[in-house]
């Protein structure tokens, strides 16, 4: 009874292990014969819905949450909704982040008391497991042995020698037919016609989608456990760390003070003071200052964490100038955004414009947040409200179509006698399409001369474009473009 037992549980893993590999590699297939040589939109969400439902039913054998899930779900429909370079790339990384946090295992218990170093080396270790586990799963894991002696692999002999008699017959007798008919002659060497190094390329493309997936299916199933915290042996005495503290408030304070009249006193102070224009004063130092806003919370996180037994006064020490420097850099970024929008009101809105001010009003809510966990003394929920709040920024960068707006301002401005650069417009995705044509006519005419061809290509690229790249941006923008084909036809 017990060896029963053991061979029953035995062949429910084995079972378990060949839906792995037959779903990956089938997904492998599909998964080239979506994304081959298209855009991504409803075949990346198609796709990832197939891969969800597997893992979905191999989740249900652990004790992961299924509803992890959606995450990645949403972010590849998101590419049916908005079509933006920036945008898209974003969505990408935070769909492999969220698959990660589906197979990942916190010691904690749940990912969102997830450590940083325990993250860090998770999601490290996560990857290798991945790319590892189709070789694993194959070489070590299916016990080849036991389907053979159960008399799967005689069958599947069997099935083989099967097709090697038949493949002479089929060649004989499609011969022959191919004679007899001209047009059933054309069907098949429609067929068997291709380019050896093309259909190369789509087996490589199809096994490395297959790969992928056989590795993520796997580490869905057996879990990737995070690595266990190890207490380093490099540590700081409070005073080196207020040292540190110290010299860097006082800098900070002293750039603080610099800037805080340019804060109040506008460009005309900044022109008076210094002699820069719009360009110089936003562009000398905006990346450099928004360089500062990431440093920060990194350097304050890991003197936190080398100050070991911190308590008491010391810990009122360190909260003390560590809340400073959050409180000057909260004045460092307020004064990056400022230099962001002088240099927009004078030149017009841009897409990285646009998300790069977005990530610096998202730096406001990730510093409180630090603030209140790591100061607090709560570091374990740290990285847990983070990845909350970065998903849910993310998210709400969808809602409104950024491009469209980008589209008004600028076409607003040229309407108003100002330069418009339309190089820039017409390299928009399709979310601003709507919105140059809804300008178009009211553009002056060497403008509308310049933009109606490009328009007009982009009506083609959209119709040489198959059901695999639909996406509401491009059907929206197809039907704006015939609906406008006769008008910039007449401007071409």
């Amino acid at each position: 009874m017990e060896n029963e037992s053991v061979s029953s549980v035995i062949s429910t893993d084995t079972a378990r292990l060949l839906l792995v590999l037959a779903s990956g590699s089938l997904l492998g297939i599909l998964g080239e014969r979506l994304l081959w040589e298209a855009e991504l939109g409803l075949n990346l969400g198609l796709l990832l819905s197939c891969l969800v439902m597997v893992a979905w039913t191999l989740l249900r054998t652990r004790q992961t949450p299924a509803r992890l899930l959606v995450l990645p779900l949403a972010f590849a429909w998101a590419f049916t909704w908005r079509d933006s370079l920036l945008l898209g790339m974003a969505d990408f990384l935070a769909l492999l982040l969220a698959l990660g946090l589906v197979i990942l295992r916190p010691r904690s218990g749940t990912w969102q008391s997830l450590g940083w170093g325990e993250a860090v080396r998770g999601l490290a270790q996560l990857s290798l497991e991945v790319l590892k586990g189709p070789f694993k799963l194959v070489q070590q894991e299916i016990p080849w042995q036991q389907l053979k002696e159960g008399g799967a692999s005689k069958h599947a002999t069997s099935v083989g020698l099967g097709l090697l008699i038949s493949l002479p017959l089929v060649l004989l007798f499609g011969a022959l037919f191919a004679g007899a008919d001209a047009g059933f002659e054309a069907l098949i060497t429609q067929f068997t016609h291709f380019d050896f190094f093309q259909w190369l390329m789509h087996l490589v493309f199809a096994a490395l989608l297959a790969g992928l997936s056989i590795g993520f299916l796997r580490a869905v199933l057996r879990g990737v456990e995070a690595p266990e915290e190890t207490q380093g042996e490099w540590s700081l005495e409070l005073v080196s760390v207020a040292t540190v503290l110290i010299i860097l408030d006082l800098l900070f304070a002293l750039f603080v003070g610099y800037q805080l009249p340019y804060l109040f006193g506008g460009i005309s102070l900044v022109q008076a003071a210094a002699g820069l224009t719009y360009a110089d004063y936003a562009r000398r130092g905006f990346i450099e200052l928004t360089a500062v806003s990431i440093l920060v919370l990194p350097m304050l996180l890991l003197l936190r964490a080398l100050l070991k037994g911190l308590a008491g006064r010391g810990l009122q020490v360190f909260r003390l100038l560590a809340g400073l420097q959050l409180v000057l850099l909260c004045l460092i970024i307020a004064s990056a955004l400022q230099r962001m929008m002088i240099y927009q009101g004078e030149y017009g809105l841009t897409v990285l414009r646009v998300y790069v001010f977005a990530f610096e009003v998202w730096l406001f809510g990730a510093i409180a947040w630090f603030a209140w966990t790591v100061l607090g003394d709560r570091r374990e929920l740290l990285i847990g409200g983070m990845l909350i709040w970065a998903f849910g920024a993310l998210a709400l960068m969808h809602v409104p179509n950024w491009e469209a707006l980008i589209v008004q301002t600028n076409t607003a401005r040229a309407i108003a006698g100002k330069s418009l650069d339309t190089e820039y417009l017409n390299q928009l995705g399709m979310d601003a399409v709507p919105a140059l044509l809804e300008a178009h006519g009211r553009l002056p005419m060497e403008i509308r001369h310049t933009m109606a061809p490009i328009l007009l290509d982009r009506l083609t690229t959209l119709e040489q474009l198959d059901w695999r790249s639909a996406s509401y941006p491009r059907l929206a923008a197809a039907r704006s473009l015939r609906e406008h084909r006769a008008e910039l036809e007449k401007e071409r």
